[in-house]
């Protein structure tokens, strides 16, 4: 499967777009950076891991991405409390963060037993919960 057909990776990609569209209004150039770079990571990592042909490769990647989600809820919850980002803005973010957070999980549970499941004579299981959307 292709990287761009996952539908985490497609909600990644608008999450990250609207933080740069929120963040964009930001004074503080510093934290700008910081979560611009952050939120672009996550979708990136998953491209990256997606195209890795060994499986533990794979999932190093999608585990980056999931540390660079949970750094991201950090950042915006701090820009928010900070006064810097609106808190209706932050909120629908962290809602959307938490949804791909969960499935990134899901993505990195059913990678890692793809392998499990064909030695114990069992299919893979169903990557629908980390594709779904």
């Amino acid at each position: 499967m292709f990287y761009e057909d996952l539908n985490v990776w497609k909600k990644s990609t608008n999450q990250a777009c609207a933080v740069v569209q929120i963040i964009g209004m930001c004074d503080n150039n510093a934290l700008k950076d910081r979560i611009t770079t952050t939120a672009l990571a996550i979708p990136t990592s998953i491209a990256h891991g997606q195209n890795r042909r060994d499986k533990t490769e794979c999932i190093r990647y999608l585990e980056r991405a999931i540390g660079s989600n949970a750094e991201l809820a950090t950042q915006l919850t701090i820009g928010q409390q900070a006064g810097l980002i609106d808190p209706q803005a932050c909120k629908e973010l962290l809602e959307e963060n938490n949804v791909i957070g969960r499935m990134l999980g899901s993505l990195i549970r059913a990678k890692r037993n793809q392998g499990q499941a064909k030695t114990n004579g069992q299919s893979a299981p169903n990557q629908a919960q980390a594709n779904s959307g």
